[in-house]
């Protein structure tokens, strides 16, 4: 099938725009330096974060930029950890060091972590892995798409009534099932992405690059988004959306002003809506405990409520930041709650892990361990945790999780589990060996480009998101189950697709073949 020369890059224009990218980038480091040092952050501090900026910017020369998975990892890596929250406090006039109980080991720590990122990429380079092919192909024929697409939303919605119907305790107190048949269900998360970058390339392609919504795509977004409200679980309704923009961009679909608009008001939704709707649901709202009609009552309810009265969540919050004791509300990096920058502030996290780790000692190789036992199936291994590790180590400091909070998970990154199992060694060497294990593993699954490869953009938000924000444990799942999990369910689906789509021939071609002239002997 013909396909409109627009969509295809343009690498000389790529070419011409790189050295711009690189000044500019050279010259935001530099003016962030002297911002910091022009608001009271202390020299020392400020000329540690520009090294870690030029670090993270040949980090990302070496793995081909941000338009490629690993690159756009890094950058994640980045911005959520260090680069969005020194950015603000020069904007709020802020010392980005004053509320830090140990400002130079930390930065330390990010630029010893970066520099093993550094030499992992280098590796990976010098080893040509970046060349050998992957094991996912493109997929460039729309109804072939189409058709993935269909099955994967069909194969998403029947895993997300599983879940409710099965994998929910519906007694007192609610819980969720996390052995049996649920365990590895609950690993599925994919799906419904791969469904999203499957449907959005198919109605982009089958449309010469003029709609990016289709009736396939539509149900494949509808889907999990009501999934993500009935389970109050914001990630895997953000993932989609994310997801679609990715694959839009993936393919060169050229945004008008009516996307862009309704890309405000999405942002809106999450961030005024889904987010408060999220915290408030799981907790006071209760839909996740009852019958399945039950949940589905409730969540409609305080979704409802959300929309319609939102100064009361506000206020509720409000509430519970001014009855915080002082460890935590130490933790509020600039001096009051901000949930969103607070996501991207993760300094002061791992700070606080530096602190405990100074205070209480390393931890040698327990997290590691802990990953290498969630490897192995409960029903060889039936004492293995229901969750990861992260608020294992959170617990070791103060401020971060309460003491009967075993559920949530808190964001920390693999650089902190590092230094709290063998210090500056422990985050060199994991630094390198995670990194390279990750490009490696998923260049070698996906293909490490994002141009029209429906793979690495349907998984860059999940696999990126935990690359960012995983310890030690949830990097080697990552690396090691989720691959496997990935490759198990795919690649019979790909095989039932080409079976299916494998006669179809369009009209041109046809025509093309016909009419050709006969060959003489």
């Amino acid at each position: 099938m013909a396909i409109n020369p627009a969509l295809e890059p343009i690498s000389r224009g790529k070419e011409r725009w790189a050295h711009f990218w690189v000044l500019a980038y050279l010259l935001a480091a530099v003016l962030l330096f002297f911002g910091q040092v022009l608001t009271g952050t202390g020299v020392a501090f400020a000329a540690m974060v520009l090294l870690f900026h030029l670090l993270t910017g040949l980090t990302l020369k070496v793995l081909g930029g941000v338009w490629n998975l690993f690159g756009l990892s890094v950058g994640v890596l980045a911005l959520q950890h260090v680069t969005v929250s020194q950015v603000a406090k020069v904007i709020f006039l802020q010392s980005a060091d004053a509320p830090l109980q140990h400002p130079l080991p930390t930065m330390l720590m990010y630029c010893l972590g970066m520099c093993g990122i550094l030499t992992a990429a280098l590796i990976y380079r010098f080893l040509n892995v970046d060349k050998a092919p992957a094991l996912l192909r493109q997929e460039e024929d729309p109804r072939r798409l189409a058709v993935l697409s269909l099955i994967f939303t069909a194969l998403s919605v029947v895993r997300f009534f599983l879940l409710q119907r099965y994998g929910v305790y519906e007694g007192a107190g609610g819980g969720v099932y996390i052995g049996g048949w649920v365990g590895p269900l609950r690993q599925l998360t994919f799906i419904t992405v791969l469904a999203v970058a499957y449907g959005t390339a198919s109605v982009i392609l089958a449309s010469q690059g003029r709609r990016c919504v289709g009736p396939v795509n539509f149900v494949a977004i509808i889907v999990p988004v009501l999934a993500g409200i009935l389970g109050a679980v914001r990630a895997d309704t953000a993932g989609v959306f994310v997801t679609f923009v990715l694959t839009c961009i993936a393919f060169q679909f050229k945004f008008r002003f009516l996307h862009f608009a309704v890309a405000a008001m999405a942002a809106y939704f999450f961030q005024f809506i889904m987010f408060p709707y999220a915290l408030y649901a799981r907790n006071e709202g209760e839909v996740r405990i009852g019958g399945f009609e039950d949940r589905i009552e409730k969540a409609a309810s305080t979704l409802g409520d959300v929309v319609t009265n939102p100064g009361k969540y506000k206020d509720i919050e409000k509430a519970k930041e001014e009855q915080e004791r002082y460890e935590f509300q130490r933790m509020r990096y600039f001096g009051r709650r901000l949930p969103t920058l607070d996501r991207y502030s993760m300094i002061i996290v791992n700070d606080e892990i530096i602190q405990a780790t100074e205070l209480r000692g390393t931890t040698g190789w327990q997290t590691t361990e802990a990953g290498l036992e969630m490897l192995i199936p409960r029903f060889l291994n039936p004492k293995k945790e229901a969750f990861g590790t992260s608020n294992w180590i959170a617990r070791r400091g103060m401020g971060l999780v309460g003491a009967d909070d075993t559920y949530t998970q808190i964001t920390l990154g693999y650089f902190c589990d590092g230094y709290m199992s063998f210090k500056w060694a422990g985050v060199y060497f994991f630094s390198v060996v995670i990194a390279l294990a990750y490009f490696s593993v998923y260049h070698l699954v996906l293909g490490g480009h994002l141009h029209r490869n429906v793979y690495s953009v349907s998984l860059a938000f999940i696999i990126t998101w935990i690359f960012s924000e995983g310890t030690i444990q949830a990097q080697i799942l990552n690396i090691v189950q989720y691959p496997i999990f990935l490759l198990m369910v795919t690649l019979p689906v790909v095989f039932l697709a080409a079976s299916l789509t494998k006669r179809w021939r369009s009209a041109a071609n046809v025509y093309e073949a016909s009419a050709r002239p006969a060959q003489t002997t």
